[in-house]
């Protein structure tokens, strides 16, 4: 998406095509969606934020849309983000829906969501997902940390499936698609409750790092596809983004 956007924007602002540089709020892996994201470049002019947002839309491919425009201070840094929502959708109906598929996740085997409800509440607070990420710890980076805190998870029906809702300050690579693997494997019956807190403790101890190990056999990360990045918290959001968002 950065590539498509960087092009249109040189496009509309003609100029050089290493003139802009743009700096996204998130990153998402091949297959995941965003209904929201905040992109922050430089222009070289003051822009018109209707005529940027109608002509810029007409250099973007089809699944990819600017919805507006603002000026921020010369300070602000469209990373530094309070928090953010990312749903993931899995279609438990046998009946295979050709439109939904390239946004749900096919997952017709029966599923408890009672029990995935239960599960849901260990992942809140702040926990170490080292076990439930593909982070690695880089020697110069001496302030890496694998903790992170997560303010709700969440499992709503919705029409032919399941919605399973993550809110929180921040995630590592893939953390999200870690979680909907457990909780799927939840549903199941291949985890329990304890399991997850097991996945969530991190440490040392050779018994405790063998059980891990062999609870990690039992779930599969989830794919990308099913995944939607759905809102973005920034600093000075009137909205309270310490409440569920749906």
């Amino acid at each position: 998406m950065q590539l498509v956007l960087e092009r249109a924007l040189c496009r509309f602002l003609h100029v050089d095509r290493d003139f802009v540089r743009c700096q996204a709020s998130s990153r998402t892996d091949a297959g995941v969606h965003a209904r929201q994201l905040f992109v922050e470049f430089r222009s070289p002019r003051e822009l018109d934020e209707d005529k940027f947002v109608r002509c810029t839309n007409r250099l973007l491919p089809d699944d990819v849309a600017v919805h507006s425009l603002r000026q921020v201070a010369a300070d602000f840094n469209v990373r530094y983000t309070l928090g953010k929502i990312y749903t993931y959708d899995v279609h438990t109906d046998r009946r295979k829906d050709v439109f939904l598929s390239r946004y749900r996740k096919a997952h017709p085997e029966p599923l408890d969501v009672s029990r995935m409800r239960s599960a849901c509440e260990r992942f809140v607070g702040e926990h170490d997902f080292r076990l439930l990420s593909e982070w690695t710890s880089r020697p110069e980076d001496v302030s890496a940390s694998t903790i992170r805190r997560v303010f709700d998870v969440r499992v709503v029906e919705i029409d032919g499936g399941l919605r399973i809702v993550v809110h929180g300050a921040g995630f590592l690579h893939k953390m999200v698609r870690n979680i909907v693997g457990v909780l799927l494997s939840v549903g199941e019956g291949s985890l329990s409750d304890d399991d997850v807190s097991l996945l969530l403790r991190a440490g040392d101890d050779e018994d405790a790092v063998r059980e891990q190990r062999r609870m990690k056999t039992k779930f599969k990360v989830a794919e990308g596809r099913g995944l939607t990045l759905r809102r973005v918290f920034l600093p000075g959001d009137h909205d309270d983004h310490h409440v569920y968002f749906e």
